[in-house]
């Protein structure tokens, strides 16, 4: 062959023959960088137990920071005296309030409650005879006369 081909053929080969070593580094570095984080998170200080929210204070005086003493009250006014006006007619009385009397519960007409017994239906009435049609509502056909013979057994 061709020197130049069989010196990428042996440099192939040695890549080869190094290929499983490489897949063990590669897996322990990361191995390594994934085991450092995990320390460092659990060995990295913990958040603190009251949090300081960030803000500014302003310290109040005693007394909560209002005025030492309130203000006075002003003088009262002399008393107006007027003429007294004629009474009014008494108003009528004022209607008794009208009391609001709360709505009465409807019957459900919905589903029943998922707790609620449960009941059979009622078993259908079955007639022991046959009846013809339009006597009491219920229709059952008459047999033919072979199939009546066989269940008589004759």
């Amino acid at each position: 062959m061709n020197e130049a081909v069989d010196r990428v053929l042996e440099g192939r080969e040695a890549m080869d023959r190094g290929f499983p070593g490489g897949i063990l580094m590669s897996g322990m570095a990361h191995l390594l960088l994934v085991g450092g984080v995990f320390a460092a998170s659990w060995f990295g200080p913990r958040r603190p137990a009251i949090e300081v929210v960030p803000g500014f204070v302003v310290p109040l005086p005693r007394g909560g920071g209002g005025p030492a003493a309130p203000e006075p009250a002003p003088a009262a006014a002399p008393p107006v005296t007027t003429q007294a006006a004629p009474a009014p007619e008494p108003a009528a009385p004022a209607p008794p309030p009208k009391v609001i009397k709360p709505p009465k519960d409807e019957p459900r007409k919905g589903l029943p409650p998922p707790d609620a017994k449960r009941t059979k239906p009622r078993p259908e009435k079955r007639h022991g005879h046959q009846r013809v049609a339009g006597r009491c509502g219920h229709y059952r056909p008459a047999r033919s006369g072979d199939a009546q013979r066989e269940r008589r057994g004759r």
